[in-house]
């Protein structure tokens, strides 16, 4: 059952009515992206680098992308040029909707980069098949010799806080550069009604 005190809202009742008592109905919209957001930015304000552990790093990474996703399909939906977008990768997708805007999109630079990056992590987690990572001295490095080679993804960087912080960052600028483009003079994440401060449920 909905929450509605949770949400901001509560039904009224229009009393009784031939015997009946019927309430009022409410539309009901979830907005995932501030649920995700706000998931992170919690989780980076309670744990510091020292208690910051592979766990939460992996939840983070995946709340991250998930973020992502959700903003984009909403572009997508909203703007309905594209019926099946479903079929698309995150990458496609996000192609598309910078496409559709007039945003360049130079991978090789940021946040664009890490946002490439997230979604390589992502996919890693989300769709794990080897848990043999590589070879390592006790100083912490990556043997590389002819039997060993260094992992192409460094569990011990990508689900650090640090780097989380980067990918957390990089969504929110990404968001806010695809919004621009296809929806010129909307305010951004911070100014906006897209952050992870406002109501994740909006009842009305």
């Amino acid at each position: 059952m909905l929450n509605f005190s949770a949400c901001g809202a509560k039904p009224v009742s229009l009393g009784p009515l031939g015997g009946l008592s019927f309430d009022m109905t409410y539309h009901v919209t979830f907005y995932a992206e501030r649920a995700f957001l706000r998931f992170l930015k919690k989780t980076l304000s309670h744990y510091t680098e020292d208690d910051f552990s592979a766990d939460i790093g992996c939840a983070c990474i995946l709340a991250a992308a998930a973020a992502l996703e959700a903003s984009i399909n909403d572009l997508l939906q909203s703007d309905g040029r594209l019926r099946h977008y479903d079929e698309l990768s995150i990458l496609s997708k996000l192609e598309t909707v910078a496409d559709w805007g007039g945003v360049s999109i130079a991978w090789g630079n940021r946040p664009w980069q890490d946002v490439k990056q997230l979604i390589r992590i992502r996919n890693w987690l989300a769709h794990f098949k080897d848990s043999y990572v590589g070879l390592t001295t006790s100083s912490g490095t990556w043997v590389n010799d002819l039997a060993n080679k260094p992992p192409k993804i460094d569990p011990y960087k990508e689900l650090s806080r640090k780097q989380v912080e980067s990918y957390y960052q990089a969504v929110r600028l990404a968001i806010d550069t695809l919004i621009g483009g296809l929806r010129p003079g909307a305010e951004s994440i911070e100014a906006g009604d897209r952050g992870e401060d406002e109501d994740i449920f909006f009842v009305g």
